[in-house]
């Protein structure tokens, strides 16, 4: 099957004429509205349910039959979507089981969105249904392009046909009862189980337990996202299919899902001008280098943005004049090949009808957003021959789920900003900011590729992780870990010998203890005189602070402080060919940036361009380089000029987009 979608970038946007069907006039302008902002794609029908089927078995397509064919008319693609993301009220009614069951033991009320219950036969014969008649009418029609099942996948469901799945599930992978007890260490407190049929409710006091429901959970939604694939794979398996994900999503594990995908796609909602806009963009950035990693060569679309605002923040400003052409420039620098809205018109009423969108209440082209939107068309345009150019990266940064679970479920000794997945946006920030290409990867992608790998709180390790990270380092490459990694194995239960665990050979230096530090003490960190790496100051650790002993690895900088003063809180130690860094406490980012800084420099890596202003930022993909100015300020960048604020200077050798 391919997966091509179109030698053009997407450029579109979620269109609910559903909500519309009452008012011809409406939709009349919008088939002249839409062309003339330049989209050339749409998202339809992820909440159409009930306006496809009204009730069981009575379909209603003729409205969706026009619009397809109008869509087509004009030249545009259509993204198709499952509408199992809201069910109409009738299933909710005459079919109770479908309605998920949360941890208090109750069935979540009709309303709301993805309180379903994925193991549920009825649902899943019911999803069948619609999606069969979608695939069998609309499968082999010019105009689509692309299908999207569902819609943010990331609820759980805790009644009673889920966890005896759960129970089968743990029964394939232990064998016995007596090895699931050793797993979870379950003579704790008593818990220890006789038999699977002892597990009736999920017990949150048992790390080992939430990291396997976790993964089942993540498995049941592969098994979901097959169920509701197979009759549009059927139909038509020339049609890619994608599903969208959430960046602040925990459960399912998204790279399991990826991999089950066509398409990869997520959506983004960045909070700008609430704090440091320079930082909102690296967080941006940071979800495209994830999933880009994700799909391995295969597309990439950001399926849902705001054009102007959203609604649901406790305030949600709106974008500064520039700012929203240069996220969807960055968009496309760092991989993708699509941009999407959430949404092109403004509903008159519901949970977002303040949401932005191309057309706004006003109900007119003349507005400052829909103009901005038309320039982006524009300019995607003079960027097409970047469909599917790489990005390529020498250096990863791991965001790794089993830690992200493990790390948010234990009770350890600071439990006040574990902060796992904003340690790791930290780490990658302050590569950002220095204009270095990134990679967001997980534990199990190829490695050869990197030349410095960042894994901060890489809190579970198992004897094939540190296999694969060992074989890397010892072939050369350099890998950086920090305090809370190698803690525990891939069932919660701590490393004997201290941390990190199996790789303690790797960094040269075993923990000892690791104190918390409350928000009033921060140790000073002291560079050593004439260590391996020119370092100025690091300035102090917060929240925690490892105590290490190391056995072979340098001390690059002490603590400077507490009862511990002159202990290790940066090390580097040579194995094989290569050499593994560990950071012993956590570092503000202004100290992140110049250990990254000094890391690069001994390690010979380039970034995309060295010479620019703070707050300016180069990404480079295929054969251009994207140089963009973050800030409100206007800025000289070296063989550029005047920046001004929230723009861009894209250089090619084929075509050339100013600011």
């Amino acid at each position: 099957m391919t997966t091509h979608i179109s030698s053009r970038l997407l450029h579109g946007a979620d269109y609910n004429p559903d909500q519309w069907l009452a008012s011809p006039e409406i939709l009349a302008a919008d088939m002249q509205l839409i062309p003339q902002a330049g989209l050339n794609a749409v998202t339809l029908g992820i909440f159409a349910w009930p306006a496809l089927e009204p009730e069981e078995g009575r379909y209603t397509f003729a409205w969706m039959d026009r619009l397809m064919d109008d869509l087509h008319a004009r030249g545009m693609r259509v993204i198709l979507a499952t509408p199992s993301a809201g069910r109409p009220a009738w299933l909710t009614r005459r079919y109770e089981e479908v309605r998920s069951v949360g941890s208090d033991g109750r069935r979540a009320r009709h309303g709301g969105r993805l309180n379903l219950c994925p193991t549920s036969p009825v649902w899943r014969e019911k999803v069948g249904q619609i999606n069969h008649q979608l695939a069998t009418r609309y499968g082999h029609h010019p105009a689509l392009a692309l299908w999207h099942v569902s819609n943010e996948l990331s609820n759980e469901c805790q009644c009673g046909l889920c966890l005896a799945g759960f129970r089968n599930w743990l029964k394939k992978k232990y064998g016995t009862i007596e090895q699931l007890n050793q797993s979870w260490w379950n003579a704790f407190w008593g818990h220890t189980y006789g038999s699977f049929d002892d597990l009736v409710d999920l017990d949150g006091s048992v790390n080992g337990m939430t990291l396997d429901w976790k993964r089942f959970q993540s498995d049941l939604y592969v098994d979901y996202l097959q169920a509701e694939m197979a009759p549009l794979r059927a139909a038509n398996p020339a049609i890619p299919i994608t599903t969208n994900f959430v960046p602040t999503c925990r459960m399912p594990e998204q790279r399991r899902i990826a991999a089950a995908i066509d398409v990869v796609s997520w959506d983004a909602y960045p909070g700008w001008h609430t704090g440091d806009d320079v930082a909102c963009a690296a967080n941006n950035a940071f979800f495209p280098d994830l999933y880009r990693t994700m799909a391995r060569g295969r597309p990439l679309i950001q399926m849902e943005t705001t054009p102007s605002q959203v609604n649901w923040g406790v305030d949600s400003p709106l974008k500064r004049p520039g700012v929203h052409r240069l996220t969807a420039l960055q968009s496309v620098a760092h991989g993708a090949d699509g941009f999407c809205y959430f949404q092109w018109r403004a509903g008159r009423g519901g949970n977002e009808q303040f949401h932005g969108a191309v057309v706004d209440h006003t109900n007119t082209a003349d507005t400052r957003v829909f103009r901005e939107v038309t320039q982006v068309s524009r300019d995607f345009a003079a960027l097409d021959h970047l469909v599917g150019a790489p990005c390529p990266a020498e250096i990863g940064v791991v965001l790794d789920w089993d830690s992200m679970w493990a790390v948010e479920s234990a009770a350890l000794v600071s439990n006040r900003r574990k902060d796992y997945e904003q340690t790791v946006v930290a780490h990658y920030r302050a590569l950002w900011r220095q204009s270095f290409s990134l990679d967001v990867i997980g534990c199990e992608d190829e490695l050869a590729r990197y030349r410095l790998i960042v894994a901060p709180m890489l809190y579970t390790l198992d004897e094939a992780r540190d296999a694969r990270l060992r074989t890397w380092v010892a072939a050369g490459g350099t890998l950086v870990l920090s305090y809370l990694s190698g803690v525990t194995d891939m069932s919660a239960r701590a490393h004997l010998g201290g941390a990190p665990g199996p790789l303690r050979d790797v960094a040269g230096l075993w923990v000892e203890e690791i104190d918390a530090l409350p928000v009033e003490r921060t140790p000073r960190v002291a560079v050593t005189p004439g260590s391996t790496l020119a370092l100025s100051d690091l300035g102090v650790g917060r929240d925690y602070a490892a105590i290490v002993r190391p056995t072979g690895a340098e001390v690059i900088a002490t603590y400077a402080d507490e009862f511990y003063a002159g202990t290790p809180a940066l090390t580097r130690h040579q194995f094989g060919k290569g050499a593994c860094w560990f950071m012993a406490t956590r570092l503000s980012d202004p100290a992140l940036s110049t250990f990254y800084r000094a890391l690069s420099a001994s390690l010979a890596l380039s970034p995309v361009r060295a010479d620019l202003p703070d707050g300016v930022t180069a990404s480079r993909r295929g054969d251009s380089v994207f140089t963009m100015n973050w800030t409100a300020e206007t800025k000289t960048v070296p063989g550029v000029g005047a920046l001004s604020g929230f723009s861009s200077h894209i250089s090619s050798t084929v075509s050339r987009v100013g600011s």
